[in-house]
């Protein structure tokens, strides 16, 4: 079989965020830091050359202060700029890497003084008191472990349309697919691989079956796993705190809100906890 030529070319990424780049963390640890590299995936790393922007004003759906990711860049950029506006309007800029040197001593411009960096923190420290959303992320693992049978998960299975819209948008969730297609006369074929959701049905289809039929399943596979058992496979939570799965669910679903209220339950004692889920209903299991 023939392999396609890997990607060539330097590639740079501009306004990258302090949350972005915990993402980024995440999927070099899931796509380079296991037995099995991802050829593709090393490739295109390799040539990326990043700038990095300090959050001064987060979103209405944004937690990244919750999930400790930001909004303070604080590693694995080459260049990091910080917009000043108190004052002169002026761009602070930090080299991270010897290639940010390099490009930071070809731009010019006057040395930062104590103002200007005192300047900055105090545009990213504003930015961590006005966020959006917060949520406890403290023994996530565990009190999703111990509330796998929540009635939480039916309230929200009944407005979760499956629709994928979360995982799609989600900087962390790393799963594909591969299709092998021949041409209409059988003389050629191609092996594709294409961005799958473990919402879809056949995410977690076995020859017996659907390990995962209901939507209440799914859904509670993808928060346990990202907020809980992802400390198991990678020793960090799959969450940064972006919010984008807030702002993209067309229902609404807040996965703050969610956790939030599986926590109060549970720390309230509430008898309702112990009710069982659907007669029949699979479990989760680890991917």
């Amino acid at each position: 079989m023939e392999e396609e030529p890997g990607p060539r070319g330097a590639v740079a990424f501009l306004g990258v965020r302090s949350c972005e780049l915990h993402a980024i963390a995440i999927q070099d640890r899931v796509l380079l830091g296991g037995r099995h590299t991802d050829r593709d995936y090393a490739a295109r790393r390799g040539e990326v050359f990043v700038i990095a922007v300090n959050c001064h004003e987060p979103g209405g759906t944004c937690f990244c202060v919750s999930m400790n990711t930001g909004p303070a860049v604080r590693e694995g950029y080459d260049l990091v700029l910080s917009e000043i506006l108190d004052g002169e309007h002026r761009i602070l800029l930090e080299a991270g890497t010897p290639r940010g040197v390099e490009v930071l001593e070809e731009l010019g411009g006057r040395a930062a003084e104590a103002s200007d960096r005192a300047a900055g923190r105090s545009a990213v420290d504003g930015a961590a008191d006005r966020m959006g959303r917060t949520v406890d992320a403290a023994d996530l693992r565990d009190l999703l472990a111990d509330n796998l049978e929540h009635p939480r998960w039916d309230e929200v299975a009944q407005r979760c349309l499956s629709c994928g819209n979360c995982t799609m948008v989600c900087p962390t969730c790393y799963c594909t697919s591969v299709e092998d297609v021949s041409d209409l006369t059988g003389g050629t074929a191609e092996r594709w691989r294409s961005w799958e959701s473990c919402f879809s049905l056949d995410h977690s289809h076995t020859h017996g079956g659907d390990v995962r039929a209901s939507g209440r399943s799914r859904y509670r596979q993808w928060l346990t796993h990202k907020f809980g058992t992802w400390h198991d496979q990678f020793g960090t939570s799959g969450c940064v705190g972006c919010g984008r799965c807030v702002t993209w669910c067309p229902v609404g679903i807040d996965v703050t809100e969610e956790l939030t209220a599986i926590r109060a339950n549970s720390a309230a004692g509430d008898p309702e906890t112990l009710i069982r889920g659907p007669a029949g209903e699979a479990g989760d299991d680890i991917r």
